[in-house]
């Protein structure tokens, strides 16, 4: 059965894995294909880009990046784990303001 892991700011709650300088990846769990990664944030103005590499996400370069999700205010993005995405680390961020410099950047690993 699919899961939902939230990814964001304000929620409470220990099933939340909070945006976070540095933290991030060590806390984020890892999802399987077909599970859904919501990425949500209140109060500032962000957006969520998948990364294509490792590199990418180290130096928060957004070049070569796909939108998760547009810019906006508030935030509410569903990605889906694909099948093909088996064995691979996925990396996102934020590419407003340099946020994702401030850690509003995630890595998930799909086992």
């Amino acid at each position: 059965m699919p899961r939902v892991v939230v990814v964001g700011l304000n929620a409470g709650r220990s099933s939340v894995n909070p945006w976070s300088s540095g933290l991030l990846a060590l806390k984020m769990p890892s999802v399987r294909p077909g599970d859904f990664l919501l990425f949500r944030w209140f109060g500032q103005m962000r957006d969520v880009q998948q990364f294509p590499n490792q590199q990418a996400y180290d130096i928060c370069d957004f070049t070569r990046a796909d939108p998760v999700g547009p810019r906006r205010f508030f935030g509410l993005d569903l990605y889906l784990v694909r099948k093909e995405e088996h064995g691979k680390t996925l990396y996102f961020g934020s590419s407003v303001k340099k946020e994702c410099k401030k850690g509003v950047k995630a890595q998930v690993y799909v086992r």
